[in-house]
Order: structure tokens, then sequence, then C-alpha cells
């Protein structure tokens, strides 16, 4: 006998809330030695030694040059355009987090907000040529999702015009592209340790590139502007952005695990792919040739009139079995009021893709230190959701009140 919805009066598919994107954390007796050690130095800030060793480690990830840590991506991304130098428009996506725009607007630069790629969701070099003006001083793509932005046509444009590529790389630890890591690709890139990231450490984040001045400055500006060699004098603008050694313990455990966590992530999806194959209206995304994506997230399009059902009575059916999905980046920048009323300019023609991307995707849980059963039994559902579209329909739309 197949399962009773939960939208429709069944139980439940899980008896907990199986959260989007949990952190994938390591034991806790692998941190003790290092803590331990850190607390009988009483060193907890300032670079010390395990944020040092933490920079080297990502170095040898990433295989760049330099590293600076910070303690979130988005004041990394507020350093960075300081330490690209010049000043004016910012081509972003407006498909995307709003901290890569606001981080630009904390800068005193100006976000101009551009169309996406509909196939990998990221900032479209088309896009970006129409989007250049006199006043433009960067370019900064999103790799949304781990899925590559168009690097060889947004270098090439960002070259011809002589502006730098700063990439917000957020999404993108544990990506391969042109079989390299995708992090450090541009001319200076911004990753990601939040809670929700893979390589999670809380909060936190790192400043990456092959341009050792350019990343030594931005370390600089995460301390207050004050210069390294000589105490007290300040070189540059600056600001309290430093990583703390605690969360670098645990990020030198992470990176230990990182290959473990990529393979189990690459699982998930391939359960999700194998199970959700061939239902109507459902397609999946696939990464740009070179690309070898780390499963950040696994995000599903939806024709709503062959599946049945819209993104959004998905997310509310599967919120009635205990199970999060989400559209990201919804409604997108250029419809955000606080975006409204700055007068935040985008690219002429306006942005179809963008729009229609948040009208129709859905980003499935990956909880990959889970059993994989977990994610086969939450792609069952999603067909049998599928299977009851009707009914589900008329629950939805029946409920009187806010059915979010």
């Amino acid at each position: 006998m197949k399962k009773i919805l939960g939208c429709l009066g069944g139980e439940t598919l899980f008896p907990f809330r199986y959260e989007l994107a949990p952190p994938d954390l390591p034991p806790v007796e692998e941190l003790t030695p290092r803590l331990r050690d850190a607390f009988s130095r009483r060193w907890l800030s300032n670079f010390g030694p395990y944020v040092c060793e933490f920079e080297e480690k990502l170095a040898e990830l990433f295989q760049v040059s330099a590293v600076a840590t910070v303690c979130n991506a988005t004041l990394g991304l507020m350093i960075a355009l300081e330490a690209a130098g010049s000043r004016g428009e910012v081509i972003v996506p407006s498909y995307t987090f709003p901290a890569t725009a606001q981080a630009v607007l904390w800068t005193g630069r100006r976000p101009v907000l551009a169309d996406i790629d509909p196939e990998q969701l990221t900032l479209s070099a088309d896009s970006v040529r129409q989007a250049l003006t006199k006043d433009t001083c960067a370019i900064m793509p999103m790799h949304c999702f781990g899925m590559a932005a168009d690097m060889e046509n947004l270098t090439a444009v960002a070259e011809s015009a002589g502006l730098p590529l700063i990439c917000d790389a957020t999404h993108a630890v544990g990506t391969v592209y042109q079989d390299r890591p995708l992090p450090g690709s541009g001319n200076i890139d911004v990753v990601s340790f939040h809670a929700t990231k893979i390589l999670s450490i809380g909060e936190g984040g790192a400043i990456i590139g092959n341009d050792k001045s350019m990343v030594e400055e931005a370390r600089a500006r995460s301390n207050y502007g004050f210069d390294s060699k000589h105490r007290g004098k300040i070189n540059a603008f600056g600001l309290n952005a430093k990583l703390a050694e605690l969360p670098a313990i645990i990020g030198l455990s992470q990176i230990e695990r990182l290959k473990e966590m990529l393979e189990k992530r690459k699982e998930w999806a391939q359960a999700y792919r194998k199970r959700l194959s061939g239902a109507p209206g459902l397609k999946f995304f696939m990464p740009r040739k070179g690309c070898e994506p780390n499963n950040q997230f696994f995000p599903l399009e939806l024709a709503s009139e062959e599946f049945g059902i819209s993104p959004e009575v998905l997310a509310w059916s599967l919120e009635r079995e205990n199970v999060v999905s989400r559209s990201y980046f919804c409604p997108p920048l250029h419809q955000q009021p606080s975006f409204l009323e700055q007068n935040i300019p985008q690219q002429s023609g306006g942005l179809s893709a963008t729009e229609h991307a948040c009208k129709t995707t859905l980003c499935l849980p990956m909880q990959p230190d889970r059993p994989i059963a977990e994610a086969e039994r939450i792609a069952e559902c999603i067909l049998r959701i599928h299977e009851k579209a009707s009914e589900v329909n008329e629950a939805y739309y029946g409920l009187p009140n806010d059915n979010t």
C-alpha cells in the first residue's frame, strides 16, 4: 500500500524536521587536541598558529599563491573589492544571495544587476556585455549552487575591458573546473565556510588568488589596515574581519574530511537523479563542459503544467512531510524592496532568465552524512506528490489561510 501523503492527512515522511543543508561536522574528539592546545596558548585571535596553518592548507587545496581568511564571506567580498582598487559600477547577477550586491554597496560602489545563463544559473557573459558602461569597475560572477560560471567568456570580457574579475565563490568549495579547483579562477575570489556550506566552520570565509600583493593587501584590510611589518602603521582603510583560532581548528579537520564529504554528496545527487529521471516536467541542471560540481545544493527545474505541481506547491507538500526545500534567491535582487528603493540599475532589456529561474527552481535537501536511503525516500515522495497532483493542488489552493 502506497503512503498517504502528509498534506492529504497521512503521517509525515520523517518524524523530525529534515533540514535543507545542515552542517556536516567532524567528531568532537577530533577537535579536542587542537582545542586544548589553543586554550593553553591563550592565543585566540590575531593570526594565531591555527589560522596560519588553515591558510596554508587552503592555499594547497585551491592551488593558489595566497590566502587571507576572514570571519565571513560578506566582509571578504567587501575587502576583495577594496583590494582590487577602482571604484564605480560592479556587474553582478540578480539571481544571487543579497550579500553579493550588498558587499558592493557597503564599499560605496554601485551594483548593476545582470541576467543569468538559464542552463547553469550563473552570470551570462552576453548580459555582462550589455551592462558594461564607462563607469564599470569590476565584474562579479557567482558560481551558483557549485556550478561554474562561464569563466572563459567572462574572463575574455573582463580582459577586453581592462576590468578585474572578482568571483563570488561562496558555493564553490570542492568544485573542479578544467582540471583544477574552481575557486581561484578569477583575479581575486572569495569562498565561504558558513554553516550551510560544505567546508563548514560555522562562520568564516577566505579571500584567495594568485596575486600575492592583492591578497596581502586584503589581509591588512581585514586587520584595520595595519602594516604587518611596522606595528601601529596603517597603510590602507580597513576593518576587523579576522578569523579566530577556534573556527580555524574546525576548518583544519574539515579539510581532512573534504574528499569524503564530496563523494557522499555525489552519491546523494546520483540517487536523486536515478529516482527522478524521466518524471514529466522535471529537469536537472547540468554543469557546463569541464565542470565537476561539488553538489553544494540539488536544484530542480519544474515545468508546472507537465509535472502538475508548481515549485511553491511542491515545497508546501514536502514541508507537510517534515522535508525542507527552498526556492533560493526569490524574489531576485531586482525585485527586492530595498534594491528598488535605492534605484539599483539593471541590464537593459529585462532579466527574463532570472525571473524564469525564480518561478521554476526548487532545491532539495542535501544531508550526505545521513543514509542514502533517505534521499531515495524523498525522491519517491516527490513522485507520489506528482501522482496525486490533483488532490494536492486542491488541498493547497483550498486552504483559506497563508499556505507557507
